[in-house]
């Protein structure tokens, strides 16, 4: 090794950025199929039939039964955000409200209706929700029609 220098070097890196395209994964099978394993590790009772209630109490207070029982809570949630997602989307909304970026973005996120309210809305009502949420939306002051940046956590 030689040394030429006792100076301080600097490097400087160039950004690079890489936009990737939008993915669709699509999957013939239920989440239950899908993560048989995982469903099985968080039921820590069962109920057969001739052998009454069984528990496990390793399975119930492990860190692995936690994790997969937090696994499939949040599994749950997703599939009732997929549900809403079917009819509030992008695509539905712009079909009928004149909003561009990024207050459809802060639109969405705002006036984003419930799982009961979309399983139970004809599409009349749902078309009736949206120009009321829009109106509602066009009283708002322009500083809250954008959604705030998100800030990144200093580590020290």
């Amino acid at each position: 090794m030689l040394l030429t220098s006792l100076g301080p070097v600097r490097r400087y890196l160039e950004k690079d950025v890489n936009l990737l395209n939008t993915v669709t994964v699509t999957n013939n099978q239920s989440i239950k199929e899908q993560y048989a394993e995982t469903f099985n590790k968080a039921n820590a009772v069962l109920l057969k039939p001739g052998r009454g209630l069984l528990f496990y109490p390793s399975a119930y207070f492990s860190r692995e039964g936690k994790q997969a029982r937090r696994f499939k809570r949040m599994l749950k949630q997703d599939v009732k955000e997929n549900q809403i997602d079917k009819r509030f989307n992008l695509k539905t909304v712009t079909a009928l409200l004149p909003l561009k970026q990024p207050e459809l973005d802060a639109f969405l996120v705002m006036y984003r209706p419930t799982l009961k309210f979309v399983q139970k809305a004809s599409a009349d009502d749902f078309k009736f929700y949206l120009i009321d949420a829009y109106d509602k939306f066009k009283l708002l002051p322009a500083e809250k029609k954008i959604l705030p940046r998100l800030k990144a956590e200093e580590n020290n």
